[in-house]
Order: structure tokens, then sequence, then C-alpha cells
């Protein structure tokens, strides 16, 4: 067994250079991977199991990975995973995972550091629409504590996103009894920001109604377009009408280290809580969701419920406070911070500065390209790492967005990149290359552009 520990660690080191994937339909990948669970053991070779895994999965080790707003790890992340599973505790008491809550506690200590709340508390959670789903319910109970014992009496309750915020505050109302429907979906300007005459009409609407402005769900960074809304701007809207304000920062939270914080998240420090991903373009392993939040009383009170019989016994405030799952929504959680962590202290700040800093200069020089070749059409300038643009086809009597849909199409088959694509109903389908990997470089973009050539070609040339 110790043999295959090599093997998986050897093939690891040498990923980021092997073919991103082989793409199979459902149905030939079940021909040809044995994915049946038998009463007995298979007896079968462990070794060409493994082997199999690697070459029927996507290899987002791969720098030409930019599909999602993830991709890659640093290796201090693998190897801080790889003693969090073989450790296999829980972050529920401090009891149980002494060192694993005081790194936690250092993360979130230094995270507050550039974020700059005079007091705060946080944890970590399983990904960013959790931690979206702490900042809701950190709003539910400030509005009203006695709700998490007696529940919602009726549908009276507003959540307001921008129209391209990330669907998570919409799944999370859903799963607490606020309904979905108590989602406000506000206009975005010409930048694709929160327009903020729209959201005071929609706010004095909501009291018009007799309805309650719950919370403001602010986005930095957009999952589509890479846009920040105006977060002073709306704070100042929150402190006027007693609305909490969460910021969903779980795609542009590196942006925090770089020379645009300033415009791009000014008034962060006076909001009520945050979200950040560290697995989304900070080359950490899935999945390093945080909730921080400046209003610490809040966060347990609204979490914390039950388990003093058995495993929560420290009564006094000070241990009390070491145990982390009191402020969880889970009991067995995992043990998150040790890769971050890890990762952290031997990487340092400057690594979140240096990368940031790295792929803004690769944004501006794609952005420059494509702005000078007539064959596309860049549909916003980017605030952060998302580069949304067209390929125009040859003739103008072609569809843009099918054309587009069809070339992406046509670019996942041959399993080179992966980059995704969004679509409008003025525009249709358009490429969504996100910056999201560490390891990508000026050569690999520009392999990229030689790639959606050589695909427009082959479609054009049928």
């Amino acid at each position: 067994m110790k043999d295959l520990f090599s093997k998986v660690i050897d093939i690891g080191f040498a990923l980021s250079d092997k073919k991103l994937s082989n793409p199979k339909s459902s149905e030939d990948l079940k021909k040809s991977f044995d994915l049946s669970l038998d009463k007995s053991a298979c007896g079968g070779d462990l070794e060409k199991l493994i082997e199999g895994i690697f070459e029927n999965s996507v290899n987002t080790q791969n720098p030409r990975f930019l599909n999602q707003l993830y991709g890659g790890a640093t290796k201090e992340a693998w190897l801080g995973e790889l003693l969090t599973s073989i450790l296999n505790t829980s972050m529920a008491t401090y009891e149980i995972a002494p060192l694993a809550t005081l790194m936690e506690k250092e993360v979130l200590k230094a995270i507050n550091n550039v974020v700059g709340f005079e007091d705060f508390n946080g944890i970590m959670a399983p990904g960013g629409s959790y931690a979206n789903m702490l900042g809701i319910n950190c709003a539910r109970y400030a509005h009203s504590a006695e709700l998490k014992m007696k529940g919602l009496e009726s549908n009276k309750y507003r959540v307001y996103v921008s129209e391209d915020a990330h669907y998570s505050s919409e799944k999370a109302l859903g799963l607490m009894g606020l309904g979905m429907n108590s989602l406000v979906k506000i206009k975005t300007d010409d930048k694709k920001r929160m327009s903020i005459p729209a959201l005071k009409l929609e706010i004095e609407k909501s009291n018009v109604e007799g309805l309650i402005p719950l919370c403001v769900v602010s986005t930095a960074a957009t999952t589509v377009w890479g846009s920040f809304d105006p977060i002073d701007e709306i704070q100042n809207l929150c402190n006027d009408e007693n609305i909490w304000h969460h910021v969903d920062a779980a795609w542009g939270g590196l942006a925090l280290w770089s020379e645009q914080k300033k415009s791009l998240f000014n008034g962060v420090e006076r909001v009520d809580s945050i979200t950040l991903d560290f697995h989304k373009l900070m080359a950490s392993t899935l999945t390093k969701g945080l909730f921080l939040t400046s209003r610490p009383e809040i966060l347990k009170g609204a979490n914390s419920g039950g388990g003093t019989k058995y495993i929560f016994h420290n009564s006094d405030d000070e241990r009390a406070s070491m145990d982390t799952g009191t402020y969880a929504l889970q009991c067995g959680r995992r043990v998150n911070s040790l890769p971050l962590w890890l990762q952290w202290k031997m990487g340092g700040t400057d690594q979140f500065k240096n990368k940031v800093s790295e792929l803004y200069g690769l944004v501006d020089e794609v952005v420059s390209s494509v702005k000078k070749d007539s064959e596309y059409r860049l549909l916003l300038e980017p605030e952060f790492m998302n580069i949304c643009f067209q390929v125009l086809p040859s003739s103008d009597k072609v569809n843009i967005g099918e054309f587009n849909r069809r070339m992406r199409d046509k670019l996942m088959e041959r399993g080179n990149f992966m980059v995704n694509f969004s679509s409008t109903p003025e525009d249709g389908a358009f490429f969504r290359l996100v910056l999201s990997h560490w390891g990508v470089t000026s050569e690999i973009l520009k392999e990229f552009f030689v790639e959606l050539q050589a695909v427009k070609s082959e479609l054009e040339n049928k």
C-alpha cells in the first residue's frame, strides 16, 4: 500500500504537464471503467484502478483548465489534505482538534487583517454557498432571535441581490424556510454592478407593502462578469434602513490583496459579514469556504443548539469559545484549516499579493489583444479575472451566439482546453474565460487563442 501512495504522489506531481481531459460519453465511460459495487471484494488490481481514475478524470492541475472559478492547488495544500485525512478528526471541539482549532483562528485573524473589522468572529465552511447561507442566517437572528425558536409565521422578509448574483442566496432562502420568492433581484448598471437607485426603490417598495427588508447580499466579483457591487454605497443604505449587509466575495476575495482593493472593496470594513473561498483563485484545495462577521455575538447565537450532554461539556466562557462546533450548523466539521494554514504558512501573504498582480497583468494582455483583433468582440471591460468575449464568424449571416456555442462544444471535444460559456438574450452565447489557475501563463493563453482559431476554421470549412 505504501508503494501505491508513492505512485499516486508521483503521478500527481506530473499532472500539470499531462493532458487536460479525455472526453467520453457516460455510456462509453461505463464500458471502459468497471464501476460496479458487489457483495464480495473485487480482488482486482488496485494499481490499475488508480491509473483508470486518473485517466478518466478531468486534470484540473493542468493550467489549461479555465472552466470553473478554481483550478489546480499548491503542493503545500495537497500535503495538508493528506495530513487531514490521516489524522481524521473533527473540528467540533478543541479537545479533539486542539492545533487545528488554533490554526483556524489564526487564518481568520489573518484574513481580518485585510478585511478590517474592528471586532470579528468567523468559521470555515464547506464552500461559498454554505457561507452565504450563514450570512443570511445571521441576518435573520440579528433581526429577531425569537425566530430561531418560534419559526417563521409568514413570507414577509426580503433579501436583495443583484440580478447577476450567485444562485446560492436563492437556494438558502428555500432551505431556511424564508421562501425563494423572498429574494429580490436588483437591476444592474452598464458595468453589471448592483444599481443603487434600483436597490433603494425596491427597499422602499418592501416597506410600503409592510414587508421586512432583512439582508442585502453584495457580490464582490460576479461569477459571469467579474463585477463588484458598490459596497460602500450599499452599506450607507443598509445603515439608514437597519439591514444586514453580507458580501459574497467567494470569487473576488483575492482582490483584497491587490492594488485595486481600495476601489473594489471600498467600505468592506463596515459590513456585517463576508464570504471568501480560498479554493477559488487562491490555489487551495476544494473546498475552503470561509465566513467572517463583524458582529461576533451573532454567529454563535444564530447557529448553536444542543450537544451539551455529550460533546460540548465546557461551561465557562473561555473554554467554550474554543469549541468551534457551537458556532457551526454542522457537528462533524472537516479540518479544512490545516491545508490552508500550511499553504499560507509556507507561502506567506506575499503569495496572494504577487499572484493577483500577475493575473491582472495577464488580463490586461488578453483584453488588449482581443480589442485589437477584428475577429473578436469584448462584451465588457473586466474589473477582475473574467474576460467575456465572442468569436465573430466570417459570414455576417451566421448567428454569433449560436456560432460561439458550437465553437465551445468543439473546444470541449478536443480536450486540450476547458473554458466555460454564458449567454444573454441580447448577445446569445459567449466565452467566459476566467484566469483562475495559478499555473496559467501568457504562452498558454496564446495557445488558447490558437486553439480557438483552429476550432473556428474547422467549423467554417465543414
